[in-house]
């Protein structure tokens, strides 16, 4: 069974993020949903921790990111940035006041879901780079689905993970 492999990533995730991300096994089918999310037909939702309650409980954030400097990782809202877009809603909220979102960046850029929270006011939980580290935590980001166009039989497909005691215990 030899032969060589590329490794042909279509969607990715942060570090410390979990969830699902989608491979292609061949160039031609890269290609194809390459192009599907050039033209933002993908759609992904995350669940995250976030602290704080955001008000409202639903809502769009439109903020453009951009680098905080070039020799850095860490992004910010600024007017220079690249026109960014996330949604969410509120779906539980802690007895420490602290809420479990669904959230869907709408454009994807480096760090997004984390600097468009933060930028509210209500960064993830734990989070080192945007909010407040709390040593041996991190923070709660999930990918729970991602719906895309079958690169072949243009079959809207969508992959979901199974909830498990993390998720739960975490909420």
């Amino acid at each position: 069974m030899g032969g060589s492999f590329v490794f042909r990533a279509i969607t990715r995730l942060d570090r410390d993020t979990s969830g699902v991300v989608l491979i292609a096994k061949n160039q031609l089918a890269a290609a194809n949903l390459g192009r599907e999310i050039t033209k933002g037909a993908m759609e992904k939702r995350y669940h995250a921790r976030v602290t704080g309650i955001p008000e409202p409980r639903e809502g769009e954030i439109f903020a453009p990111i951009a680098r905080e400097r070039e020799d850095s990782l860490r992004r910010v809202v600024r007017e220079d940035g690249k026109d960014s877009l996330t949604r969410y809603r509120v779906l539980s909220v802690d007895g420490e006041g602290n809420a479990l979102c669904e959230v869907m960046p709408i454009t994807g850029r480096t760090h997004q879901i984390r600097v468009h929270m933060a930028h509210i006011g209500h960064p993830l939980k734990d989070d080192f780079l945007y909010g407040e580290q709390n040593e041996g935590k991190i923070y709660f980001l999930r990918c729970v689905s991602l719906t895309f166009t079958h690169p072949f039989s243009g079959e809207c497909m969508t992959v979901t993970v199974e909830k498990n005691e993390r998720s739960l215990s975490d909420f």
